[in-house]
């Protein structure tokens, strides 16, 4: 676990990547919001988090429970999931609209996930 990077990886690169190739501005890592957002865009009170199928639990096959030390793996994840929501409330408070981008869809990427977020950036914001 202590490889595991908690910035910069290869679904945020991509990420970020699609945001610049679209020329929308962001921040990356906003420490002064709740949750830390992996982007914030520049001029919206709107952020996209790409969530780890694994660590944030997505209903897809990368979200496998461990089979050694299951106890341990099932309270981790079910906090990971409290903090999330968590955060996303938090941010609903602050007037902050959120976009969730799961590390599958972004590594299948496509027009799918670019129109996907093409909608979220063009949106009102509140």
């Amino acid at each position: 676990m202590s490889r595991i990077k908690a910035s910069k990886t290869k679904p945020e690169n991509l990420v970020a990547a699609l945001l610049r190739e679209m020329k929308i501005k962001y921040r990356r890592n906003v420490r002064n919001l709740p949750g830390c957002p992996d982007f914030r865009l520049i001029g919206e009170r709107k952020v996209i988090l790409v969530h780890g199928c694994f660590w944030h639990r997505h209903s897809c096959r990368a979200a496998a429970i461990p089979s050694s030390n299951r106890k341990f793996w099932l309270h981790k994840f079910r906090a990971n999931m409290m903090r999330d929501k968590e955060v996303r409330v938090a941010l609903r408070k602050s007037k902050y609209r959120s976009l969730i981008l799961w590390e599958c869809q972004v590594e299948k990427s496509g027009r799918a996930l670019e129109n996907r977020i093409i909608r979220f950036a063009a949106s009102p914001s509140r």
